[in-house]
């Protein structure tokens, strides 16, 4: 028995050219800067209501007034926050939810905590968290895209007009009620990514 090779020519199959790559990265003199801080405890009051706001601002990182040293405008580019439940196994604590979700009528500095479901009813992303869960459960806030740059100086990326179009508009609001009164329920863990540029 004979084998026959094919007399085909083979076709060459032609070389697709690489379309131009654009840069995910800054461009020089900018940078992305990302850090974490314990947002502090969650805690029920007196007539065992939760009602809390959360909210970034470049003021909260630790090393704020280095990057005032450094560059000269920044934007928001995310904000999340992780909460975890704290009492789940407690039997003698009552167990409640609490709603939580963007509002981007306030920021860091003209927030007002919410005093009813009513302040919660109508909240971008709203999501129910329950004090028995077991796992730590993150919340990401609402960012819109292509913010303006504001002035990295103390305070000026969360104006007293707030601006949802510049700096580091809205906030995490949440409530909720049912609680054991004065206990606390959660821990709080705030993540946040913002764009510096203007390097002096």
């Amino acid at each position: 028995m004979m084998d026959f090779k094919s007399t085909k020519p083979k076709t060459q199959t032609k070389k697709k050219g690489r379309k131009p790559q654009i840069s995910r990265t800054p461009l020089l003199n900018e940078m992305y800067y990302r850090w974490t801080v314990e947002g502090g405890d969650l805690a029920s009051n007196t007539a065992g209501i939760i009602a809390f706001s959360s909210s970034p601002s470049l003021q909260n990182s630790s090393e704020n007034s280095v990057i005032q040293n450094l560059f000269v405008e920044v934007r928001l580019i995310s904000f999340r926050v992780v909460y975890t439940p704290i009492q789940s196994a407690n039997g003698s604590v009552i167990q409640s939810t609490f709603i939580v979700g963007t509002n981007m009528i306030f920021n860091q500095t003209t927030n007002t905590a919410p005093s009813s479901f009513t302040s919660v009813q109508n909240l971008v992303k709203s999501r129910t968290i329950a004090s028995v869960g077991v796992r730590p459960v993150s919340v990401s806030m609402v960012v819109p895209k292509g913010l303006e740059f504001l002035s990295t100086a103390t305070g000026s990326d969360v104006p007293t007009i707030p601006n949802p179009y510049a700096g580091s508009p809205g906030m995490l609001v949440g409530y909720g009620t049912g609680f054991t009164a004065s206990t606390t329920y959660f821990k709080e863990q705030q993540i946040t990514v913002m764009h510096l540029r203007g390097r002096q």
